[in-house]
């Protein structure tokens, strides 16, 4: 995006000539093709300049703006990058918009003995979403047969997110700094091991349990911006290849992966007892490190060389992250994600204490795989959902199934914990639709060569300080009030600010339509 770019109506520049001439965007052997589109939705209007097909376009960016005036400059071969979502226009699809046509070069352009396997992207995120199952979503159990209270485990559940959070913008920086996107992977994943093994050996210490909760979860946080990145960057090498797929294709198996092991867990601590969580996040995260240093590049496979990056300047970089846009959906991962901590966080303590008999950990581990079965379609066929509805509506969508989930918790009959099978379908929409909607966005708006970075400071907005807020939050809540009260205010919460959101995008949207005249008017007479 270019410096002077505002969160409305915008334009897309693309100039290329051959040979050293070239003055006016169609002088010399340049081509061009200007095209125009509108939403009434959004009250905005695209103007698009493209080279021709056979144009050679090199990684040079020269464009210049002002606030007023968006002006040009063609060297030999420059091109701006393209940088508006959809996300505002309700109604609207980008399946066709999404992750392939970030891809520039054709199929014979791609050296495909230096492809990665789909097979272990899918693979990848079986192994590494079935050990954080195994182990991280059950630490709540840990802390429960350890005697620990509400309140402190509300601490230690605000301390992991908090720190994976931390630990994710810094393992992906490192990562968009050197491209050695599996080495740092691997480094930091084999760290959460160690860390994680001293939390085991040292669980009766309540000040150990601490530090290496933290440590343990800086460390794992690298997995999970990183590998997003990783899968994005190999689905654009199989761009337009017969087995091109898409991002939620590869990412259904991180639940298949998740809902496995997390089933196949509850009944592992039921008979041999919490050392077992350890044990299968040990071995699932050693073959996940040798999946990535036998199957992947050296750095990430989008940052190949012929992949020809460009790179969004710093102050370009900024405009686009702080525009309204990015803002206001970043707003929502964060309070969504402090809403979604009474279930990630909250609910197997429900189950275990205001229910009699209580849940047994093989219900928990069948919760979680009730969850991510119903999780599958909603991955698969994510992209076809987006042919009729935009990533907005699909987030309003979720804020109303996730309230009426938090009141199917209250309602549930204390002496039959086995109903909560019955809820557990609806994180198919709560979770799947709304991360996946989130990746797609996030995708589309990252600047260029800080792709693992956005998918880092999205996962973390809402994964870790969403969480890490809504852990400390709520474990105070129910301290005071209970359950039940917790349950009936998460779901208020999530709809007043379904409510407020969706304010939000009708006011800016408002502010969008005022300010189209005057904006085609500069483009035109320019």
């Amino acid at each position: 995006m270019g410096a002077g770019s505002t969160d409305g109506p915008h334009v897309t520049v693309s100039v290329s000539s051959k040979g050293g001439g070239g003055g006016g965007c169609c002088s010399g052997s340049t081509s061009c093709k200007t095209t125009a589109s509108s939403s009434s939705s959004r009250g905005a209007e695209k103007v698009q300049f493209a080279a021709a097909p056979e144009t050679v376009v090199s990684p040079a960016l020269t464009a210049a703006t002002s606030s007023s005036t968006t002006t040009a400059t063609a060297n030999a071969g420059t091109i701006q990058e393209p940088f508006e979502s959809s996300i505002g226009a309700p109604g609207r699809g980008v399946a066709g918009r999404n992750m392939h046509e970030a891809a520039q070069y054709s199929k014979a352009d791609k050296p495909t003995s230096q492809l990665t396997p789909l097979w272990a992207c899918k693979f990848l995120y079986f192994l590494q979403l079935g050990c954080a199952a195994s182990l991280v979503r059950f630490l709540v159990v840990l802390y429960t047969d350890l005697g620990i209270g509400p309140k402190f485990i509300g601490y230690l559940m605000c301390l992991d997110p908090l720190m994976c959070f931390v630990g994710q913008i810094f393992w992906a920086s490192i990562c968009d700094f050197t491209k050695v996107h599996k080495l740092v992977l691997s480094i930091s994943s084999g760290l959460a091991v160690v860390f994680y093994l001293g939390l085991n050996a040292y669980k009766e210490n309540l000040t150990c349990v601490f530090v290496f909760v933290g440590l343990a979860a800086f460390c794992r946080a690298g997995a999970q911006g990183i590998q997003d990145a990783l899968c994005l960057s190999v689905l654009k090498q199989h761009s337009g290849a017969e087995d091109d797929e898409s991002y939620g294709g590869q990412r259904m198996w991180g639940a298949v992966g998740w809902g496995t092991m997390a089933f196949l867990t509850g009944f592992m601590v039921d008979h041999y007892g919490t050392g077992y969580m350890f044990v299968s996040y040990t071995v699932g995260t050693l073959i996940s490190i040798t999946v990535l240093l036998v199957y992947f590049p050296g750095g990430a496979p989008g940052d190949l060389a012929v992949m020809s990056p460009t790179f969004t300047p710093a102050e370009a970089r900024r405009k686009k992250l702080l525009r309204f846009r990015a803002m206001w959906f970043f707003a929502n991962l964060v309070v969504y994600g402090t809403c979604m901590a009474m279930v990630e966080t909250f609910l197997f303590v429900y189950l275990e204490r205001d229910f009699q008999p209580p849940a047994e950990k093989s219900l928990l581990g069948l919760s979680i795989a009730v969850m991510c079965l119903f999780e599958l379609p909603v991955f698969f066929y994510f992209n076809r959902a987006l042919e009729i509805l935009s990533e907005r509506t699909v987030l309003n969508l979720c804020h109303l199934v996730f309230a009426l989930r938090c009141l199917l918790y209250v309602m549930l009959p204390r002496d039959q914990v086995w109903t909560v099978l019955l809820v557990e379908p609806l994180h198919g929409v709560t979770f799947a639709a709304m991360w996946t909607a989130s990746v797609h966005y996030a995708q589309n708006n990252a600047p260029r060569g800080l792709e693992t970075t956005m998918q880092a400071v999205c996962n973390g907005l809402y994964q870790q300080l969403g969480f890490s807020i809504g852990s400390l939050f709520w474990g105070r809540v129910i301290d005071s009030y209970g359950f039940d009260f917790a349950y009936y205010a998460c779901g208020v919460v999530v709809l007043v600010w379904g409510a407020v959101w969706a304010l939000g995008w009708r006011i800016h949207e408002k502010y969008e339509v005022q300010n189209v005249a005057l904006q085609r008017k500069l483009l035109f007479d320019a």
